[in-house]
């Protein structure tokens, strides 16, 4: 399922863009970390040791998706919560990575690791916001 090598370097910082309408007055909804039906199990997301939260927004922008902040979530914390994440370039986007949730199959488990997420996405603060 992955397409490319698995991340291994825990301390690295992956980026989440928020879309508007999962952040209201700066808390952020845990949907945010949700996998949507059209994702393919996999949470988007884009590498620190590749690109800057500030150029990850822009290049996410440009491209024509929505975004009002970026937060993040690092390899190890994923890990933490039995989530692998893969490195994923885009032609439009080298940095492009995501967190493979496709063995977690279980709407109520996924709910609550959206929740997780959030939770220290948000104890980390916006990383970038315009």
């Amino acid at each position: 399922m992955a397409a490319g090598p698995e991340l291994t370097q825990r301390e690295e910082l992956l980026f989440r863009q928020i879309h508007p309408e999962h952040i209201d007055c700066g808390r952020v909804f845990s949907l945010a970390f949700s996998v949507m039906p059209n994702d393919d199990d996999k949470l988007s997301v884009d590498r620190s040791s590749l690109t800057t939260a500030r150029d990850a927004y822009n290049t996410f922008i440009a491209n024509g998706f929505k975004s009002d902040a970026v937060y993040g979530v690092t390899v190890g914390e994923f890990n933490d919560h039995d989530l692998k994440c893969y490195s994923d370039p885009k032609t439009y986007n080298t940095a492009h990575s995501y967190a493979d949730f496709s063995h977690r199959t279980r709407s109520a488990e996924r709910k609550r690791l959206a929740k997780k997420l959030r939770d220290v996405a948000t104890a980390r603060g916006c990383l970038y916001q315009p």
